[in-house]
């Protein structure tokens, strides 16, 4: 039996600009030689066993002398992947990469959050749960909080908490949770990491404000539930993130992946090509007579011929060539030839300027 459930929620639609975020889950870009479904599984295992890590980055990240704890510790723990749009690709992306015992749950209309978290209580049952978003990556010591015994939800301070939810806490303890707030009594935003002792109460919420159709804005909100939680008497704690990072977004995601090169991209030398550092380039790929970096990050057999590219990220099997490409997005076996512009190019595309 595991000792803690961990829920990962990929149910929505991508937020980024058709036509990737019309073809892929919201989690398929390759982020940091991999996607980012699998950084964020990674890092869910590793978060009761290495603190101060980010949760989210691939286990090439971590030192060697880590690689055997990470593996103890996820065969004792338990995950339940919540999917939905397009949840098919993430099914077939977890069973080909990880050999962990993952069960999949499928959110077939978009009810929202709670809804999506409420599906996984036939495999949670009352055990301790933690539940992660899916468009977001975490810097923070999570060791603290797993297995600490009580019910923590993770927050970061941030200037502008109207754009947020946010907590309000006394005495240590949350006793209310806002959604953009007009006037915030707190800059505590929600950042989408819960960890729950009380699982079964978190699941009694959930069913109370389904079965009683208390939607908030359409849709059966987490937040609605937690709220509840806390007038029913039961403790939350706020637990600070030190790194919190969107992935939802264009914009957000390549400063994610900025973020995660400042920290561990590896120096790379291509002979008959200039790499400026940071970046990180996959297995197999190619690059000829190119300008790489900074801040760009290549998937598996990828190919660059000819071109210049910085502040990127790369699909695998792609191929670019002639091209100069900055806050670009290139999709899995797209093609790109002759092009000095800003790109979103979704999978099996070919764009050919020549």
């Amino acid at each position: 039996n595991s000792d803690l459930w961990i829920v990962k929620t990929d149910a929505g639609f991508a937020q980024v600009p058709f036509p990737d975020g019309y073809k892929n889950p919201r989690t398929s870009f390759n982020l940091f030689l991999d996607t980012l479904k699998k950084h964020k599984l990674t890092g869910a295992k590793v978060a009761g066993v290495i603190a101060e890590s980010y949760q989210g980055v691939g286990p090439d990240f971590f030192p060697n002398t880590y690689a055997k704890r990470l593996e103890s510790w996820c065969s004792r723990h338990d995950v339940v992947l919540i999917v939905g749009y397009r949840g098919g690709h993430i099914v077939d992306y977890v069973k080909a990469n990880y050999d962990l015992n993952v069960s999949f749950v499928e959110q077939r209309e978009r009810l929202g959050l709670g809804h999506a978290i409420y599906l996984t209580r036939e495999y949670v049952g009352d055990e301790p749960v933690l539940v992660m978003l899916g468009d977001t990556i975490f810097k923070g010591d999570f060791a603290s909080i797993v297995g600490a015994g009580g019910n923590y939800l993770g927050v970061k301070e941030v200037p502008d908490p109207e754009r947020f939810g946010v907590v309000e806490v006394e005495k240590g303890k949350i006793v209310g949770l806002i959604e953009k707030p007009a006037q915030p009594k707190s800059n505590l935003a929600i950042v989408g990491i819960y960890c729950i002792q009380d699982s079964h109460k978190l699941f009694d919420a959930l069913e109370s404000i389904i079965s009683e159709d208390l939607r908030t804005r359409g849709e059966y909100q987490l937040t609605d539930a937690l709220n509840l939680m806390i007038r029913r008497g039961v403790d939350l704690m706020a637990f600070e993130i030190e790194g919190w990072y969107d992935c939802g977004k264009p914009e957000t995601l390549l400063e994610t992946n900025r973020d995660l090169l400042e920290m561990s991209g590896s120096e790379v030398s291509v002979p008959g090509s200039i790499v400026i550092d940071p970046v990180n380039i996959g297995e197999e790929v190619e690059i000829e007579s190119s300008v790489i970096g900074p801040y760009v990050s290549i998937a598996e057999k990828t190919v660059v011929r000819r071109s210049i590219i910085k502040n990127s990220i790369l699909g695998s099997n792609a191929l670019v060539e002639d091209a100069l490409l900055d806050s670009s997005f290139i999709g899995d076996n797209a093609v790109v030839r002759g092009l000095f512009k800003k790109l979103n190019v979704g999978d099996s595309s070919e764009i050919d300027f020549t």
